[in-house]
């Protein structure tokens, strides 16, 4: 059999007056040191009481305290009152006195980030989030779980009924430009943007051929299959007939650098 080893017994916390003596004694202090340390600690004991353990403190009592004994302070004086209150609780601190004290920190601190995260959603998201908690009386497993885990096995009628994060939950990927304009100014204004950017193309084109040089002629014709191409790749993710890359349409999308870089090509083309 396995031998028990005994776990080490966790420190009693003291009182005030004895924290503040073993804080005192932990090292050489120098005289002035020592008497602002001694001053400012026996306020601390005067004013939460010598029977008070030292995990006892509580954050927001102790900053209420302070904040009333030192209010009319010189800034000098509030300074050093709350480096030696600092120094004297790091150190218990480190003696592990403070762990009741640590624990029930951390717990406000969570309820507080839990209160906040509560109060984030509005009503209809709450309620898909209480939806997705629910558990169905049947299969006994909740939308949530079944969402995480997956299909077991996938057949048409299981894919049909497969539950699908909601728009309301799930981020959307960002509209592209032309689904944008499509849906703001209907399908004439998508048609007359798309037919000036086709005149444009077969503007190049025509420049293109009319060109004394190859240069020119080589110039304007690849700017044309450029603005063409990207154009017909912006629409063709629209209509979700190619997988969404990023490409934006010239002269039209949020880009900077690539509208610059369109507005300057079609300039060299005259």
């Amino acid at each position: 059999m396995g031998r028990l080893i005994p776990m080490a017994p966790k420190p009693v916390p003291p009182t005030l007056p004895a924290a503040t003596g073993a804080f005192l004694d932990q090292r050489d202090h120098a005289p002035s040191t020592r008497r602002v340390y001694t001053a400012s600690l026996a306020a601390l004991v005067d004013g939460f009481g010598a029977a008070t353990e030292v995990d006892e403190l509580d954050p927001a009592g102790t900053a209420a305290w302070f904040r009333l004994r030192y209010t009319a302070a010189a800034p000098a004086t509030w300074n050093r009152e709350i480096a030696t209150l600092r120094s004297a609780v790091t150190w218990w601190r480190a003696q592990g006195w403070l762990e009741r004290l640590v624990a029930t920190a951390r717990e406000q601190a969570a309820q507080q980030l839990h209160a906040e995260l509560a109060a984030l959603p509005d009503e209809q998201q709450r309620g898909q989030l209480a939806g997705l908690l629910t558990v169905d009386e049947v299969t006994r497993t909740s939308r949530l779980e079944r969402l995480r885990r997956g299909p077991t096995s996938v057949t048409a009628a299981a894919s049909c009924s497969a539950p699908r994060p909601t728009a309301a939950l799930s981020p959307s990927s960002p509209p592209t430009s032309s689904s944008r304009h499509r849906r703001e100014a209907g399908f004439v204004g998508a048609a007359v943007v798309l037919v000036l950017l086709a005149w444009l193309c077969l503007r190049a084109l025509r420049i293109s051929g009319a060109a004394l040089d190859g240069y020119g002629a080589l110039l304007a014709g690849g700017i044309a299959v450029w603005l063409d191409v990207q154009a017909f790749i912006n629409v063709a993710m629209t209509l979700g007939t190619l997988p969404v890359t990023g490409i934006p349409l010239p002269f039209i999308s949020l880009a900077g650098q690539t509208n610059r870089s369109a507005g300057v090509s079609a300039g060299q083309c005259r």
